[in-house]
């Protein structure tokens, strides 16, 4: 069943199987590959954020974490918060 909720941007994890990459191991290599993969148009996207905000026609969707049940996994948009999560914490850009 599908419902709206609105979930901390800390409890949202990226798909470490994303079907646009090879699974990966952590966090830290899913993010790097978005970034690796989409290069200037992951920083159109995070542009666009800062400035427009998120479309409220394109919902981020989840599912919970087996492991964790305060997590969430994203299935759908993790592009999107890679962007907010690159957004308040630069840092996370080696290159």
């Amino acid at each position: 069943m599908a419902y709206s909720k609105v979930i901390a941007l800390n409890n949202l994890q990226l798909n470490t199987e994303n079907y646009r990459f090879e699974a990966v191991a952590s966090q830290k290599e899913a993010m790097d590959k978005i970034m690796d993969n989409q290069k200037v148009k992951l920083y159109n996207l995070a542009r666009d954020i800062a400035e427009n905000g998120l479309s409220p026609i394109d919902k981020i969707q989840v599912s919970k974490c087996d492991y964790n049940p305060s997590m969430y996994k994203v299935l759908e948009g993790n592009r999107r918060i890679t962007s907010l999560k690159l957004i308040l914490n630069p840092e996370m850009i080696d290159n």
